[in-house]
């Protein structure tokens, strides 16, 4: 049987309304090979006492109760716990997160203290429901390619691209445009770096020339060029955006690149405190245009240069290593049918004759679970978020009492509605503690199946939250969702549920205000539906 050791960190407890961590812990002493209160994950002699711990009882699975998953991998150094754990012997797979902060302590102001206790108990059971279910997976190490792809051509590309020659690092420069474009002043100050970059023989200017496509992963991404009709394809060991204040040009990569950008286009990074060039996509950096009253040259020299760091890391690495995360097939239900080549938005599917059955591309493959739902056979799921801890986790949110407010099961998608709630919290927005959150990969991976089992369980409502349309970071996740929703919503009358208490989120991972205000609503609208029912 799996061991599995559980981590708390006291500080997350206390980030807003305290939880009783000691107490906490205590519950588990008996479910788990090994529980332990930390201040901080982050503490030099924790860490060393964890990884030790991990080794000398064989844990394979580590569940480390504290902040958001996303705290974690946005913050700089962040991920340095995980990288330990992962040293000591545990499978990235199986290092979970139960959210005691961002999604308990933070976001209810105000709440009895018996209340978060057991929204916190019920967070680290589905955690822990995780890490028993889950799989491990493979880890493929990948040399990263010292080339880089540099997409702009104005001051930021120009300084970046220099940036990435005098390092020594071969880049294609690539712009729809017929050639640079800079002001006057912006002449005068680069004009010598542009007259070395067109004679460079470590770069190549590819002027009027589209991105079609990019596949792949950090160190090894094949892009698809296109000018004047023909294509070639070109591999980069990382790629950097710098296309100015052109928010057009950020809406058009977004099916390639998934670069987070705000309502009116302007691209969000990975964290504006201490990683503003990182964007969520691994291996790609991102040169923000300037805000209003910044002095514009200054500033995109600064931060291509940022970027121009942020990308030459990655390259200088000896290897990358990448988690296979793909959906995984059980050959004996497969019908080869092709509904997951249909469905799949990356191409990741195809069927292996041979074997007689699907089969995964897995540098192609997203983990979205959008052909999870989609299989007639069953024959689909996903490592990273089977079916068994989707199902197992209703249920078990399903359990719990949470004060007189009606319960509201949150299927939050990974890329934007998780991350909201998180932007929520940390931004002092609240919300009532009877929302119970349940992270999943997309918004495409919610099976009708999923919310009939929670309103059955006893949930008064149901929010899914995804990605805003055209936003989506798995292209057409969302789109899939509202096709089933349209069908669910005729099925809950059928049933006599009252369609009103499934409602659909889509919004912005920095749309924490908007997030809170939304579910706070939703909350509201039920308890006087509930109200007036009585």
């Amino acid at each position: 049987m799996r061991k599995v050791a559980l981590f708390f960190a006291s500080s997350a407890c206390r980030a807003g309304e305290p939880i009783d961590v000691k107490r906490l812990a205590s519950e588990f002493e008996d479910s788990v090979d090994a529980v332990r209160v930390y201040e901080d994950f982050h503490d030099s002699s924790s860490l060393a006492e964890m990884t030790a711990l991990v080794r000398e009882r064989g844990i394979s699975a580590v569940i480390l109760a504290g902040r958001s998953p996303d705290h974690y991998e946005a913050t700089l150094g962040g991920d340095h716990v995980a990288e330990e754990l992962a040293r000591a012997g545990v499978n990235p797979n199986l290092i979970i997160h139960a959210n005691l902060a961002e999604h308990c302590s933070l976001p209810h102001a105000g709440a009895p203290a018996g209340v978060l206790f057991q929204k916190a108990k019920a967070l680290t059971e589905v955690a822990l429901l995780d890490a028993r279910i889950r799989s491990a997976v493979e880890i493929v190490e990948v040399p990263p390619r010292r080339r880089a792809l540099v997409i702009g051509s104005g001051a930021a590309a120009m300084v970046a691209a220099y940036r990435l020659v005098d390092l020594g690092i071969r880049v294609v420069v690539a712009s729809a445009s017929d050639g640079w474009r800079w002001s006057d002043a912006e002449k005068a100050h680069l004009a010598p770096s542009v007259s070395i970059l067109e004679g460079h023989e470590l770069c190549t200017l590819a002027f009027a020339t589209q991105i079609r496509g990019v596949t792949g992963w950090a160190g090894d991404y094949e892009t698809i060029l296109a000018h004047e009709g023909a294509t070639r394809r070109e591999r980069f060991g990382g790629i950097i955006v710098a296309v100015g204040e052109d928010c057009e040009s950020y809406m058009a990569l977004w099916p390639l690149l998934q670069i987070d950008s705000t309502r009116d286009g302007r691209p969000y990074s990975r964290n504006a405190h201490t990683l503003s060039v990182r964007s969520t996509t691994s291996g790609v950096a991102i040169v923000p245009p300037p805000r209003a009253g910044e002095e514009a040259l200054p500033r995109q020299t600064a931060d291509a240069t940022a970027a121009v760091l942020e990308i030459t890391d990655l390259l200088n690495k000896p290897w990358l290593a990448h988690r296979v995360a793909v959906s995984k097939v059980d050959a004996s239900h497969c019908g080869l049918c092709r509904t997951c080549i249909k469905v799949c938005a990356f191409n990741a599917c195809s069927i292996d004759e041979h074997a007689g059955t699907s089969k995964v591309d897995e540098r192609l493959c997203k983990a979205c679970g959008n052909c999870v739902v989609a299989c007639p056979a069953g024959a689909r799921d996903l490592i990273t978020g089977p079916t068994a801890q989707i199902t197992g986790a209703i249920d078990l949110l399903a359990g719990v009492k949470l004060g007189d407010d009606p319960r509201v099961l949150a299927m939050l998608c990974a890329g934007c509605a998780y991350r909201a709630a998180d932007t929520a919290a940390k931004e002092g927005h609240s919300y009532p503690a009877s929302v119970l959150p349940l992270r999943v990969q997309c918004g495409g991976r919610v099976d009708m199946q999923h919310v009939l089992q929670a309103f059955e369980a006893g949930f008064d409502g149901v929010v899914i939250g995804t990605c805003r349309e055209g936003k989506c970071h798995n292209i057409v996740g969302h789109l899939y969702l509202d096709r089933r929703v349209v069908l669910l919503r005729d099925l809950l009358r059928e049933r006599g549920i009252d369609p009103e208490r499934l409602q659909i989120m889509d919004i912005s991972p920095h749309e924490g205000e908007l997030c809170a205000k939304t579910l706070a609503d939703f909350v509201g609208e039920l308890s006087g539906a509930m109200s007036g029912a009585t």
